[in-house]
């Protein structure tokens, strides 16, 4: 009997031994992970490592010499010693953190001659993979700085063209039109900036795809009200279509899903209804993006967790407003042919695609395959974005072209008002 009791004891002393290793393997284990994720230097978690150990082997020589009197109350009393130990553990990492740290900030510490010294490093920048233009400028690479001189080319090309492009649109385009004109074809200028510096400013990308996006939500507006300017009012549109059957919903993006529905007669009311469809695309758009931009400064790790989940959100308003414009350029464009509506609309809508089609592309592929951080600060994330935002540049420029050539000469009833406006 007292033979099983000791064999017993040595089983209980090899499961304690092991429980130890095991707990040891696992205190490495997280350090190395925490290390491998936030970067910290390794020296960080020899400290650490050092200091953990030694509290280990403390607690393993003050084990009870006598196992088989060991009871409830010396297991109490063990757990006691394993609490009050944790609890020195997390002082020892509370005083070498700085009272105050940085928000999204890690504190490194490196063991030098047996002195800690706390060393504040920002972190913020490791998680999200966006460093700051300034350390981009400190590694800057061949590649990059053709890119910055390609970018601000085609910027300067974007915006001299539409300068030179004003004194047209104020000679030839009737009074009433100026100003929804003068938007349609600045468009353009105003998204070559947002491409210029979502690449310069790589943190700037969101705010940036803000802009561009919304600006084309108002512009689109804009060109509903300026297909009704054409027409002369809602009214004499309403007269002028009396007897055809204008209003036809099956149209892109939502044909197949309304394959049943009818052309009919247009009215008031089906004016307001496409006026709704239009006006929401700004507004929606506008309150999303300006709720990714409150969290992305925030939290841009948090911004980057439920990015995703706007999406959906931002698909729908987009079809819906899409839809509208497809109603609205058909609805107008038989019937006022000179005006060359159709054209226009797909010289506006192309902005959409381009500006929110390829970024996604972009975004996707970093989702799937990861940004990855060896090459910090140039990561894959910069590489994608100064490629898509230089496509969209030069994009942008065709596109400009196209909308002045489409814009820049009066169309017969438009040189007749202005001839009638100039006269009285």
């Amino acid at each position: 009997m007292h033979m099983a009791h000791s064999f017993e004891n040595e089983e209980k002393i090899g499961f304690d031994e092991d429980c130890e290793i095991n707990q040891e393997e696992s205190d490495r284990d997280f350090m190395n992970k925490s290390y491998r994720q936030n970067r910290i230097q390794p020296c960080t978690y020899s400290a650490m490592e050092r200091v953990t150990c030694s509290v280990r082997s403390l607690i393993s020589s003050s084990k009870f010499t006598n196992q088989s009197s060991e009871d409830e109350t010396h297991r109490r009393e063990r757990n006691m010693i394993d609490s009050n130990i944790s609890k020195y553990l997390g002082n020892i990492t509370n005083e070498l953190r700085s009272p105050s740290p940085l928000p999204r900030t890690a504190e490194l510490f490196a063991v030098h001659n047996d002195d800690v010294i706390s060393i504040r490093q920002i972190e913020e920048t490791i998680l999200r993979g966006d460093p700051t233009a300034s350390e981009i400028f400190r590694d800057l690479s061949t590649f990059l700085l053709v890119s910055y001189i390609v970018g601000l080319i085609l910027f300067l090309i974007t915006l001299i063209k539409f300068i030179l492009f004003i004194p047209n649109i104020l000679r030839n385009t009737p009074a009433r039109y100026v100003s929804r004109t003068f938007l349609l074809c600045g468009m353009y200028t105003i998204v070559a900036a947002s491409s210029l510096t979502s690449i310069l400013v790589p943190r700037a990308l969101i705010f940036c795809e803000s802009v561009s996006i919304v600006t084309f939500g108002l512009c689109s507006y804009q060109f509903f009200c300026l297909c009704v300017d054409y027409a002369g009012g809602e009214c004499n549109f309403i007269q002028i279509a009396d007897d055809v059957k204008v209003l036809n919903m099956r149209t892109p993006p939502c044909c197949c899903c309304l394959c049943f529905m009818h052309p009919m007669h247009i009215n008031k009311n089906t004016f307001l209804k496409l006026r709704i469809l239009i006006l929401q695309l700004p507004i929606v758009l506008g309150i999303l993006y300006f709720m990714l931009n409150v969290i992305y400064l925030e939290d841009s790790v948090l911004f980057n967790d439920i990015n995703f989940y706007f999406m959906p959100f931002m698909g729908i308003s987009i079809l819906i407003g899409i839809w509208g414009l497809q109603i609205t350029s058909r609805m107008f464009s038989p019937l006022f042919l000179e005006y060359k509506i159709m054209p226009k609309y797909l010289s506006m809508q192309l902005v959409l695609l381009i500006c929110k089609l390829q970024p996604l592309v972009a975004q996707i592929e970093v989702a799937v395959n990861g940004s990855s951080s060896d090459e910090y600060p140039i990561t894959r994330k910069v590489f994608g974005n100064v490629i898509v935002q230089l496509l969209i540049l030069f994009e942008v420029i065709c596109l400009s072209f196209w909308c002045h050539h489409l814009y820049k000469g009066p169309s017969r009833n438009g040189a007749k008002e202005k001839e009638e406006t100039e006269s009285t």
